[in-house]
């Protein structure tokens, strides 16, 4: 349990530094996505892996984006949940001005990150069931020796 808790530590601040790096280059290429997404959510992650910057949103169509929005997310987005966010979308690229052009390797960085910090996301989770499942079977096999215990003592 020890050994889990300082991984999920591990993943955790790796994931604190990725997103501290992520925030860094998307001030440069698209800082209007973190106003229109909470920035620690999957959709905010899935969104800056489709749209690092603002002329990708601005090159797709509403429907596009929308349908692209429903795909690659993993909870249930409804599509008049993801039109609405798309159009935001398009609005948002629409009034940015970015500092670095869509072609900079900076948007590429990006994106790798939003990846990563994605991945570990699920690895930590998966390592959170663990962790309760563990904590579960400790707890019942203490109640289990504890009530064992009880017993014998009782019989002498």
């Amino acid at each position: 349990m020890r050994a889990m808790t300082r991984y999920y530590d591990e993943l955790s601040s790796e994931m604190t530094h990725l997103y501290s790096r992520l925030h860094a280059i998307l001030q440069l290429s698209f800082p209007e996505l973190e106003k229109l997404f909470s920035k620690r959510s999957a959709l905010f992650l899935n969104v800056v892996q489709l749209y690092s910057h603002p002329d990708h949103v601005l090159v797709c169509s509403k429907t596009v984006i929308r349908n692209r929005l429903k795909a690659n997310t993993r909870k249930n987005l409804s599509l008049a949940r993801a039109e609405e966010k798309g159009i935001a979308l398009i609005e948002a690229a629409k009034e940015a001005y970015p500092a670095i052009s869509k072609d900079d390797i900076r948007c590429e960085q990006v994106r790798d990150y939003a990846k990563r910090i994605a991945d570990l996301k699920e690895k930590r989770d998966q390592l959170v069931q663990k962790m309760v499942k563990l904590s579960t079977h400790i707890f019942t096999y203490n109640y289990e020796i504890a009530s064992a215990t009880s017993q014998f003592s009782g019989k002498i």
